[in-house]
């Protein structure tokens, strides 16, 4: 029963540690004149022949929701208000996998500064995701029940994956305008992990239609890397969160990375870029656990590597009835079915890696219109996200983007950005869906980014830069 407590406690965990890992576009990505439009494409020209900044340089936050929206779960009356719960009404438009991301990064510290071939970058950032995948399926059941999911070909697929990740990304990049029409950019990263969390869970419910007997497959799996101690003692797990924390174990978790870019002017209007970022793993090595639950034979419910269920006893219904003690013995007599087994060991897991392909129009040189397509990986697929912006910038110092964002499950992200130099300081806000702000509630995504920055009064053209001529 305690072990089984713990390998939920990871779970919950997993959603506490970081703040989903979500798959945010920003206008800040089609900007011209903001050197944060590196970190989408490393190969991106800036005017700027220096800048730096320091705690509020760039912070960026969202989530995505693609299952509990509020006007869903409500029936509302002529004037707009709610006036009915209806759960079953939210869930039929719930999709057959939903999640609920959120993340979080900000620069600790970053600069810029141009050399005679190329712009060189250095960046110091905290970066902190959190996801949880749930499947429609387990609300049904909860609220429904099981006739909803009756015969072998029609179980109840009660799925949950959690992950969460935070840890630091110290940078150096390097941007060159090569030729006439070749830009090239990469960035190297050195990653310090400061925690990890991962835990899904699979189990399926049938139910036999002539008989309503239940019949439940299961299993688990979870890592986590923390900075204080796990330890296991006469076969329970333990950790110690006040005296197991040491600032050193800071320093055991290393990884690397890699973003490369590039992008080509195919003439004065028409051009195409690609970048592939976050191209890297950490290892994980703080108090490093994996852990893993299944199905055992526990007694007379178990068959075939399942749990099969008839339902209750008249015995069993009397005991619940008189004994206040009896249910819990009863749990206890089932979580006896559960195996759960503990081992400490090193990991590693791969970055959550993206790759975008662009492609612009300048209708004049201050007035650009893009089509970007980026598929971005979350360790159990890819999430395609599609893109049309406009940009328009001026005199070196100012952009205004306007875009339209689509993806699975989320079709309305209107994103509106403004960033503007006044003397050495440079101001940027945006947001990917400015519509969310109203109505956060019923939004898919809703993603917020701002900066203020130090850059150098005096800006550069790219032709200036050109190493290579043609």
């Amino acid at each position: 029963m305690k072990n089984l407590n713990r390998f939920l406690a990871v779970a919950v965990l997993a959603m506490a540690v970081g703040t989903v890992e979500a798959q945010n576009v920003s206008p800040v990505d089609f900007m011209r004149n903001n050197s944060k439009a590196l970190y989408a494409n490393p190969a991106t020209f800036t005017p700027d022949n220096f800048y730096f900044d320091f705690a509020l340089g760039n912070v960026n936050s969202g989530f995505q929701n693609t299952g509990l929206k509020y006007d869903n779960f409500f029936d509302f009356d002529a004037n707009g208000y709610p006036v009915l719960l209806n759960i079953n009404k939210g869930i039929s438009k719930m999709e057959r996998t939903n999640y609920l991301n959120l993340d979080f990064s900000s620069d600790v510290f970053s600069l810029g500064f141009r050399t005679k071939h190329g712009f060189v970058t250095y960046s110091h950032r905290f970066r902190a995701f959190e996801s949880l995948t749930y499947s429609k399926d387990l609300l049904q059941l909860v609220v429904g029940g099981n006739a909803s999911f009756l015969g072998q070909d029609n179980p109840a697929n009660l799925n949950i994956g959690l992950s969460t990740r935070a840890y630091q990304d110290f940078s150096l990049g390097w941007q060159m305008c090569l030729t006439e029409k070749l830009d090239f950019g990469v960035r190297l990263k050195f990653l310090m992990g400061f925690a990890d969390a991962q835990a899904d869970i699979n189990a399926k419910l049938y139910t036999n239609p002539e008989t309503y007997a239940l019949r439940l497959t299961a299993g688990a799996d979870g890592r986590t890397s923390l900075p204080f101690d796990f330890f296991t003692e006469d076969g329970e797990i333990n950790y110690n969160a006040i005296n197991g924390f040491n600032y050193k174990r800071l320093f055991n978790n290393f990884g690397g990375g890699i973003d490369l870019g590039a992008e080509y002017r195919i003439n004065d209007q028409w051009g195409i870029a690609a970048a592939v970022n976050d191209l890297g793993w950490i290892s994980w090595n703080n108090s490093s656990s994996h852990f893993v639950a299944s199905l055992k034979d526990g007694g007379s419910l178990y068959h075939d590597g399942g749990i099969e269920f008839e339902g209750l006893t008249e015995e069993q219904i009397n005991g619940m009835m008189d004994d206040p003690n009896y249910l819990s013995q009863l749990t206890d007599s089932l979580i006896g079915y559960v195996g759960f087994d503990v081992t400490t060991a090193s990991y590693s897991s791969m970055l959550n890696t993206s790759a975008m392909v662009r492609g612009y129009f300048d209708l004049t040189p201050n007035n650009r219109f893009s089509a970007q397509l980026l598929g971005y990986y979350t360790g159990s697929g890819i999430k395609p996200a599609a893109t049309l912006a406009y940009t328009g910038s001026f005199i070196n110092r100012y952009d205004v983007v306007i875009m339209y964002t689509v993806m699975p499950g989320s079709y309305d992200n209107i994103g509106i950005g403004l960033s503007a130099n006044f003397g050495v300081i440079q101001l940027f806000v945006a947001s990917n869906n400015i519509i969310g702000f109203f109505n956060p509630l019923n939004s898919s995504q809703l993603n917020f980014q701002f900066g203020i920055s130090f850059t150098s009064l005096k800006k550069r053209d790219r032709d200036e830069m050109v190493v290579i001529r043609e």
